[in-house]
Formats: C-alpha cells, structure tokens, sequence
C-alpha cells in the first residue's frame, strides 16, 4: 500500500514539477518583453540621467534594434512621441521607424514627435555602449573591430609584437609604456 502511495505522489510531484518549469520559461520571456518596453519608455522622461539609464540597459540587454537606437540617438535622430508613449527613430534615408518593433511609422504622424536631447556625456556613453554591443556580437564581420581599432593608437600592437631578449630590456620597455 506504501509504495503505491508513494508511486503517486511522485507522478503527482514530477507533473508539478513540469508544470512549474513550464511557467517559469513563460514569465521569462514574458519579463523579457517589458524590460525592452521600461527600456524604451526610460527615453520618454527626456532627462539625462533617465537617458544614461536607458542607454546602458539597452547596452547589457542588447534587443535586435539596441545598435539602430543607439546610433539614432548619437546622430539625434531618435525622436519620442510623449502622448502616445512611442520611441522611434529615423534611419540615414529619412524613414521612421519604431524603435521597439523597428516597423515603419505613417509620416502623417511624424509631427507629433520631437528630439531627444543629448549632451557630450551621453555621446560618450553611447560610444562606449556602441563599443560594448560590436564586441558582444558574434557576427565574424564585425571581428575586425576589435579592441585594437577603437584605442586609436598602436601601444597595444606595439606590445603584441615586442619580444625582448633579456628581463632588463623587458622592465625598461614597460616602464617606457
């Protein structure tokens, strides 16, 4: 009698178990989704520091449409709808272009918007997140912008090739660094 009770209650455990695993899978990808929206709206208070925010979120999220979002806002072309709660941007040839979903906007509507400030901090910032978003992506393209391109100078190249021939020349070159 035990064991066929305790049979049961297993079944009835594992069962919970998938059920439980099933649900959490769910309510990720579910969180997923209104980070990239709280993201976003984080652009809408048009203040730097919400702005800062935004942008570094956007960096260790990384959504499909971070990179666009990002150079938009750089080149201050993201604009921001406050009524209607819509972030979008326009692309080099002048559509415009939803930054969630990266759909076209009618330009009926294009009035409505208006221009994210942005100061040199948050140019900077949005460098080093531009930065930060290349190297994180696997694309073998953009393996030639490495670390070394965006230094700007040749200290790492000219470590990479110094080979010294004695521990002397080796402290007096690092100490020339």
């Amino acid at each position: 009698m035990t064991s066929l009770y305790a049979r049961r209650l297993a079944a009835h455990l594992g069962a919970l178990r998938a059920i439980g695993f099933f649900a959490l899978i769910v309510f990720a990808t579910a969180a997923r989704a209104d980070a990239v929206d709280d993201t976003l709206s984080k652009f809408l208070d048009d203040k730097f520091p919400q702005t800062a925010a935004a942008i570094a979120e956007l960096s260790a999220e990384a959504p499909p449409q971070a990179a666009a979002v990002l150079e938009a806002l750089a080149d201050n072309r993201l604009l921001i709808d406050p009524a209607d709660k819509i972030v979008a941007y326009k692309t080099a040839a002048g559509a415009l272009l939803n930054a969630k979903t990266g759909e076209a906007i009618p330009d009926t509507s294009a009035a409505a918007f208006k221009k994210v400030r942005v100061n040199n901090a948050l140019r900077s910032a949005v460098q080093g997140a531009m930065g930060s978003l290349t190297l994180a992506n696997p694309d073998p393209r953009s393996a030639s912008r490495r670390p070394e391109t965006f230094s700007g100078h040749t200290t790492t190249r000219r470590c990479l090739r110094f080979r010294p021939s004695s521990p002397r020349k080796a402290i007096r070159a690092s100490s020339r660094l």
